[in-house]
């Protein structure tokens, strides 16, 4: 396991805690998926832990995918003003000590919530939890793995969202203290988090080496359906969060980059384009 050690430094702490609230934001998800996301978390729990679905008034069927599953899940169907606003709920609900952010259509590997306990035991300084992540196809097949992520503000100012929801823990009380999710975006409320959370300095990262989550890329994701909207969510929470011109400036280097992937996508996705990725890496 690797830490950011000029943050957190090592003493003893109660193995007994380190529950978990795993927040679910969902309006009308494919039932099919959230039965896989529910099968991914539930069997992980221990007493304490907590799935809260806050759901924005979907045809509450698919509610069914949990059915017999466990007691530890929470079900809350009213209106809300967007994904931001429903984990902002659900985090209002929540009674863990560490907060994670599960999709509907997304999933955690075995072992994951294990291996964060883990981490905040052994660095019970840490108050931000950040492991490695894939992203997987509607049919759960991996498209790619990204290793475990050491960022800093400047890095994810710089470089972009390297850290995937699914694979970011974060103790609820820190999670409060920042303020909670940002209603003003509704693509890129999660890098926008980002940057809020290791832009202040009570921030204490520890990063895990284990894969704890997939997200999954699919017909009819806000990824896949309205990817421009993320380019400019993005751009704006960096413009929001850097104050220095210059690095503002440079910033502006990882929104061309943003934008450039998202017109070449298409290309991307194609079955050669694949076949030469893996024939390059190959060589390497």
């Amino acid at each position: 396991m690797s830490t950011n050690e000029y943050y957190c430094l090592d003493q003893k702490s109660d193995s007994n805690r380190n529950t978990f609230s795993i927040l679910m934001p969902a309006f009308e998800p494919n039932a099919k998926l959230a039965g896989k996301a529910f099968a991914s978390v539930l069997p992980q729990f221990i007493a304490g832990d907590e799935l809260i679905v806050q759901d924005g008034g979907s045809d509450q069927r698919w509610h069914t995918a949990a059915q017999g599953r466990s007691g530890a899940v929470r079900f809350f169907v009213e209106s809300d003003e967007g994904q931001a606003d429903a984990l902002n709920r659900a985090l209002a609900r929540a009674k863990g000590d560490w907060i994670g952010w599960l999709n509907a259509d997304d999933i955690y590997y075995e072992g994951a919530l294990e291996s964060v306990r883990q981490a905040a035991t052994t660095h019970p300084r840490a108050n931000v939890i950040v492991g490695a992540y894939t992203t997987i196809d509607g049919n759960s097949h991996v498209r790619r793995t990204f290793p475990p992520p050491e960022p800093t503000f400047d890095r994810l100012a710089m470089r972009g969202c390297m850290v995937y929801s699914g694979a970011f823990f974060i103790k609820r009380s820190h999670l409060l203290a920042l303020g909670g999710f940002s209603r003003a975006y509704h693509f890129c409320m999660d890098y926008e988090l980002y940057l809020r959370t290791w832009g202040h300095s009570d921030t204490c990262s520890s990063t895990v080496p284990e894969i704890l989550g997939a997200l999954r890329i699919h017909e009819g994701t806000k990824t896949t359906s309205t990817p421009w909207r993320f380019v400019k969510e993005a751009r704006a929470a960096r413009q929001a969060s850097i104050y220095s011109p210059l690095l503002r400036g440079i910033s502006e280097v990882e929104t061309a980059k943003h934008a450039l992937t998202v017109a070449t996508t298409s290309l991307r996705e194609t079955a050669a384009y694949r076949r030469w990725r893996v024939g390059r890496a190959g060589t390497k």
